[in-house]
């Protein structure tokens, strides 16, 4: 039952991204004062304020970064561009474009000036403001080469966040987020207020009934205690306002979902990644195998190598893999989750016995397997990498809780890394989930080479698919197994009983 008071619902659609798995964005990226980053510029006679992420490049290449891919376009509240609060939003490290809806004239912040809102939102209807949405949109597809666009709107620019949604299909933005929109019509039903100055509880309940009928994914959350405006413009001093706005600002961020695979050039990596893509993730995908990579992501549709980062790396250099997830968290905003598929299975597996094994096969698989493994569990689990509520998955072996005929240093390898995310999984336990999951016979590029290589190499009559171990896995870095962590799930038709 909601008490008295003022209340805010704040609202993001999901067709931009696709999927609810996401994580809550690090806290640090939101500034209650500071110094702007961006800068104005004036395109086709619009003044744009402009920010974008830390040694942003232009450039298109395969494997930059920096390169563009998403970008936000952030309406204001009446205060407008000229507002430090407002041009502070662009902190989060993404590409974000906020246009100029006043002319120059927006609502002063002197709290001793008379606002008339009747003349202002009057003047400033949707026959102004919705061209100069318009031209933004504009900008930030053909001159910083967005390829996919959220709008984001406080207050005024609520209303506006949500018309540009429903623009015509090449136009429109791809999600919507507004908090405390205020002059909502019936073909802006997205987002509500209850008892608040721009909302009235009989209309929240109107429109909280009509979104239900639209079979668009919606997100809703109240606050207390809260005046309008509170998500731009709250009171520093007052402890709900303040953690109102830190929330209501996550919000907006947190419905993305970036997750970096290693070993994805083939196989369950590629798998893994591909599924990932088909729902709307951000990937991170990196192998030694520098060539099957770029095959892989050229083989991807357009719109998918949009979501994409790829590099080769060396899982066994632990600054090579440092520099890898500090390249996707700077080219997408954050990293949700990481799943590592790097691995071998050595040059002679299945046909040496422990004595016959030398020391060069042993030290390249337990380089690979456990050293790889290891770099790349830390380096993701690091303060400041991993989102808070992230998850990790290691991909072992059935061979992980069991011994392998003439595969001895592969199984010693793999009953290591398990014991390493086991370890894991206690020490982070309160911040992120690790996990590992255990394949049995995979029908993949790997596993097919071996059984050319060794007549008589193990064959069971039950096989499973690439795509069967994709499935676990993504489930596994998905918000649906939060009461995951530390397991060892296995993955092999019952081989493992």
């Amino acid at each position: 039952m909601l008490i008295a008071g003022l209340f805010t619902v704040n609202l993001w659609l999901l067709s931009l991204f696709g999927v609810a798995d996401g994580f809550v964005a690090d806290l640090s990226l939101l500034a209650f004062s500071g110094k702007p980053v961006g800068r104005v510029i004036n395109y086709k006679g619009l003044e744009v304020y402009v920010a974008e992420p830390k040694d942003q490049k232009n450039g298109t290449g395969i494997g930059t970064p920096n390169r563009p891919v998403f970008g936000v376009l952030h309406l204001t509240d009446v205060f407008g561009i000229q507002s430090t609060e407002n041009k502070l939003f662009a902190r989060a490290g993404y590409l974000t474009v906020v246009p100029d809806l006043f002319n120059g004239k927006p609502r002063s912040e002197d709290p001793k000036s008379s606002f008339n809102a009747t003349e202002f939102f009057g003047s400033h209807g949707p026959s102004v403001t919705d061209p100069i949405v318009s031209t933004a949109l504009s900008y930030m597809r053909e001159e910083l080469g967005a390829t996919k666009i959220g709008s984001l709107g406080y207050c005024f620019g609520g209303r506006y966040a949500f018309r540009a949604l429903g623009l015509p299909r090449g136009r429109a933005v791809n999600a919507a987020f507004a908090a405390h929109p205020t002059l909502l019509g019936d073909d802006e039903i997205k987002a509500i207020t209850e008892k608040d100055t721009g909302m009235q509880v009989k209309r929240r309940i109107e429109i909280e009934a009509a979104m239900g009928t639209t079979g668009q994914p919606f997100t809703m959350a109240l606050y207390g205690g809260v005046p309008h405006g509170f998500a731009v413009h709250p009171n520093l001093d007052i402890p709900v306002e303040k953690a109102g706005k830190e929330d209501a600002f996550l919000q907006a961020l947190k419905q993305q979902f970036i997750v970096v695979v290693t070993g994805s050039a083939s196989g369950m990596g590629l798998a893994t990644s591909l599924s990932l893509l088909e729902q709307d993730a951000m990937v991170g995908m990196c192998d030694l195998n520098g060539e099957g990579l770029e095959k892989g992501f050229r083989g991807l549709e357009p719109e998918l190598q949009s979501q994409v980062y790829i590099q080769a790396v060396e899982v066994t250099d632990r600054q090579a893999v440092r520099v890898f997830l500090e390249a996707t968290k700077t080219r997408f905003g954050k990293v949700d989750g990481v799943a590592n598929f790097a691995g071998t299975g050595g040059h002679e597996l299945g046909t040496e016995s422990v004595w016959e094994t030398s020391d060069e096969e042993f030290g390249y698989i337990m380089n690979l397997n456990v050293r790889g493994a290891f770099n790349v569990l830390a380096e993701s689990l690091k303060s400041g990498l991993l989102s808070h509520g992230g998850s990790f998955v290691h991909v072992g072996s059935m061979f992980s809780l069991q011994g392998f005929l003439r595969g001895a240093v592969f199984a010693a390898s793999k009953h290591a890394s398990l014991g390493m995310v086991r370890s894991a999984a206690k020490e982070v336990g309160d911040r992120a989930r690790v996990n590992c999951v255990l394949p049995g016979a995979i029908d993949t590029p790997m596993r097919r080479a071996n059984l050319e290589r060794v007549s008589d190499f193990p064959a069971p009559t039950l096989v499973g698919t690439a795509q069967e171990v994709a499935d676990v896995t993504v489930f596994l870095l998905s918000e649906k197994s939060t009461f995951v962590n530390g397991a060892a799930w296995g993955v092999d038709g019952g081989a493992g009983l």
